[in-house]
């Protein structure tokens, strides 16, 4: 009678491991979306106009309408916004972010004078079929002797556009 117990635990056994080592597959699918870069180009050069280098801590802002206001604004002049298209997916949520730069004794923060009411940054902005950033700015003069020396001049800046 001992040999019963065995048989029939080795029988549940064979039971339980033959259902355990049943697998199935199955193959599923994924839904996307493919959403298109942005491109960005810049169909208008911002221009901050003619700058006097006079005094340290002098500035110039280039503000809407291309007008110009500070001590280092020379001329009466009106400067030019830059324009920034953005191509991408209408409808979809961005974020702008600008960047300046510091060089020949001077600092350029650029400006979203649209977008952004004024800041460096604008969020949750919808992405229109033909969007256009307009872009000023304020230079200041950090160093009036190095700047005076740098003549003609260009100041970098960077755009960044996110979709969220």
């Amino acid at each position: 009678m001992h040999r019963c117990p065995f048989k029939i635990i080795s029988l549940v056994n064979l039971f339980f491991f033959s259902f355990s080592l049943a697998s199935y597959a199955a193959t599923f699918q994924a839904s996307l979306n493919i959403v298109t870069p942005i491109v960005l180009s810049n169909p208008t050069q911002l221009d901050l106009g003619r700058i006097l280098a006079a005094n340290n801590s002098e500035s110039c802002a280039l503000g809407i309408g291309g007008l110009r206001t500070g001590a280092a604004c020379f001329g009466s002049e009106n400067g030019d916004l830059g324009v920034i298209s953005v191509a991408g997916v209408e409808g979809e949520i961005i974020d702008i972010t600008l960047s300046g730069s510091s060089f020949a004794g001077m600092t350029f923060l650029p400006v979203l004078l649209d977008n952004g009411q004024g800041g460096m940054e604008g969020s949750g902005i919808t992405l229109k079929s033909a969007h256009q950033i307009l872009v000023g700015g304020i230079i200041t003069i950090d160093d009036a002797t190095v700047a005076a020396a740098a003549s003609l001049v260009q100041a970098d800046y960077s755009v960044t556009i996110t979709y969220l």
